[in-house]
């Protein structure tokens, strides 16, 4: 029979547990504000532009996207309406912010018809962008979109708006907003970016 003895002092051990406590109650305080502070983190390098095929040879100076799927009833919709609602806000304020709407379908190798009628059905003014197996991976990469590995289901959707800004030919993320922003501030928001 094999009797082991701690050879460690009561108060060592007491200390050693105190301070495992210790630790594991800070990190428990702390991960509130964490997650509160989390929205406020760039999703990707605003020095690094991003090449993403669906914003190639665009105009317009600042874009609104979404990623989601057809037949999506519930967020979808309410976040295409609200894009739609912050671009016609930014018009009707006479912004000189130039502001394109855009429908990015997640649901691979979907018709592009598909996915314009989606988009257009909230708005005309949206364009459509339908996911191509090939490009996925990169746009995940580059959004820093968290819960996509390969093989996931590409018929999920982050939630997430993202506001691309070009600067001559490049594109940069410049924020994602990982609950939906009110119109107001996203209009706000972008219209104090172009002036």
């Amino acid at each position: 029979m094999d009797i082991t003895t701690d050879t460690r002092s009561p108060a060592s051990q007491t200390f050693k547990e105190w301070k495992k406590h210790l630790l594991g109650t800070a990190l428990l305080a702390l991960a509130p504000v964490f997650f509160l502070l989390l929205p406020l983190l760039p999703a990707n390098s605003a020095s690094a532009p991003v090449e993403l095929p669906f914003l190639a040879g665009r105009g317009e100076d600042h874009i609104l996207a979404y990623l989601g799927y057809p037949g999506c009833a519930d967020i979808c919709p309410m976040s295409l309406k609200r894009l739609s609602d912050t671009r016609n806000q930014l018009i009707k304020a006479g912004s000189k912010a130039d502001v394109g709407l855009l429908f990015v379908n997640v649901q691979l190798d979907t018709p592009d018809e598909v996915t314009l009628a989606y988009a257009r059905a909230h708005d005309p003014a949206f364009t459509g962008y339908s996911l191509r197996a090939e490009d996925r991976k990169a746009l995940y990469l580059a959004l820093s979109a968290r819960g996509y590995a390969e093989g996931d289901n590409p018929a999920s959707h982050t939630g997430f708006v993202y506001w691309f800004r070009r600067d001559g030919s490049d594109w940069y993320l410049n924020r994602v907003y990982m609950e939906l922003p009110d119109q107001k501030e996203l209009a706000s928001a972008v219209a104090g970016d172009v002036n």
